[in-house]
Order: C-alpha cells, then structure tokens, then sequence
C-alpha cells in the first residue's frame, strides 16, 4: 500500500549495559518497538496514544504503565508524545534532516514543548553547527545548514532547486481520538484484508470517524468497540475474532458510519445490553445516543 521505510538498530543495542542489566524481554521488545514504529522519526519525538501501541505491541495498557518507568532513563511518555532522550543526537546530519526535525520541534504544542525541551539532551557539538541564517527555532538560534556545502554551491542548489508543490490544506477538522480510531481501523482492514485494501483517503476516514462521533452522537469508546467488534480485538478483556460477515463488507470508514445502525443492533441483542449493562460480563458498556 505505502512506500517501504526502514529503521536500523544499533548492534551495541544487544551488549548496552542499561539494557543488560535494567530491562527484561518484554521491556527491550517495547523499546525496540518505539524506535521503529511508523510514527517514530528522526526527532525521536512523535504522538501517539497509549491505546496504539497497546494495540500494535499487544501489552496492555496497564502493564505499560509500569515499563515506562523501567524505560524512563532513555525514553518517557510525554501528554501524549513519546520522548527519546538523545534521539536528536543519534543521527548522521545532512540538511534536510534537520530541517525536518527543526520542523517538528517547532510545531510541538506550546504547553509541551518546554516539557519536552527539559528532557532532551543536545550535544554542545551539534549546537555549534546550528547557523543563524536559517530558522529561528524556538530556544535554538538558527538550524544546521549542510555542512558539507559552503555557501556558494549552496546558493547554486537553491537556484536550481525545482519549486516546492504547495503544502496541502487539511481539508476537514477531527480530533487525536479520532484519528487514532481511523488509524486503529486501516491497520485492522490491512491486516484482515492484505491484497484486497485501496489506499485509503485517511483524512475522508478521520472525517467519517468524526461525524459518526459528533453529528451521529457515537461515543469514542463505542466507536472502538464497534471496530473491534467487527475486524476483530480485545472486547472487554477478551480477545475476539472478526466477524465474518461484516469484515467483508465494512472496509471503510465510510461504511462503518454508514451501518452503525445495524451494527449496533446486533451488539446488543448479542450482548443482552440492558440499561448500558454488558450481561455477559457485568461491566457497563458505554452509551450511545440515537
């Protein structure tokens, strides 16, 4: 579906003295994870939710609480964000890397990037080869300007540098949940459906996502649910297969809004839901406005 992208882990990794002796399996398997995800970038700072990779690692929520204390030297989880401590640090530069970590930096949220920036640490070195003449970058003067290029060839590269195509324009509104369940949606459809999965429009899915919470009044648990329900994953603590039926004929957001109706129905009556009471289980599923 997508263009395949790589990530090389260090072979010290293996014989590192902070691995060896302060983290078990499943603590390296979650670290490796969160380096080589495809959220994960050159900043070695990205968003994502907790709910994702309990998804994709398969650790539960819970138990991730405590391994992030275990990882909390190298790694923290952040409001949101996941923060490598010397990620900036750990590449080889050139000038579009660091134009596009400046660009992440910069686009962090006001309220976290000072949180961020306390954690972080930038080598002095790396520093130094930050020039005044480009960005301005919040608390950092200037951004590294291709080292291996003076100033003539560069000057002769921008000249010849065929025009940037306009950036494209979000063309709808929805919230991290919501594109967190549209994400959560298009890894379940590929993983059930390999072959078969057009590229998917993920804002026009986010979108869909979003009015089937807020127009339609679906609430972002009982979106889960109803995803889980039908392409397969944990339900109330128990891990169910797809349904056979709808897994075939809901391959978008689209049409997940499209039959929440009827798919709620079925839930339901296959649940004996009584009062916004799961019987089978005794724990209350959330509610839904129709």
């Amino acid at each position: 579906m997508s263009k395949n992208i790589y990530r090389q882990l260090n072979i010290k990794f293996w014989s590192d003295v902070w691995v060896v002796e302060q983290l078990n399996a499943l603590d390296r398997y979650l670290f490796i994870y969160l380096l080589t995800n495809d959220k994960a970038n050159d900043s070695g700072i990205y968003q994502i939710s907790k709910r994702m990779i309990s998804f994709e690692t398969g650790i539960t929520v819970d138990e991730l609480e405590n391994m992030w204390r275990r990882l909390q030297e190298k790694v923290i989880y952040l409001d949101g964000y996941v923060v490598f401590k010397n990620g900036i640090n750990n590449k080889n530069y050139n000038y579009n890397t660091f134009k596009g970590i400046s660009n992440i930096l910069e686009n962090l949220p006001e309220e976290v990037y000072p949180k961020v920036m306390e954690f972080v640490y930038i080598q002095q070195d790396l520093l130094d080869k930050i020039k005044k003449d480009l960005l301005n970058l919040k608390g950092l003067q200037g951004a590294y300007k291709g080292i291996a290029h003076n100033r003539t060839e560069h000057n002769r590269t921008e000249q010849n540098r065929t025009p940037e195509k306009p950036v494209k324009k979000i063309k709808y509104k929805f919230n991290n949940e919501q594109m967190n369940l549209t994400q959560m949606l298009i890894k379940k459809i590929e993983n059930n459906f390999p072959n078969l999965i057009n590229e998917p429009d993920v804002e026009q899915w986010a979108n869909d996502i979003r009015l089937m919470n807020e127009n339609d009044g679906v609430n972002i648990e009982l979106i889960e649910f109803i995803i889980n329900w039908v392409h397969g994953g944990e339900i109330q603590g128990k891990k169910m297969k797809e349904n056979s039926f709808w897994s075939k004929n809901i391959r978008s957001a689209g049409k997940l809004r499209e039959k929440r109706e009827t798919l709620l129905a079925q839930i339901m009556q296959k649940y004996k839901i009584d009062s916004g009471i799961l019987s089978e289980t005794g724990k209350e599923i959330p509610q839904v406005i129709m």
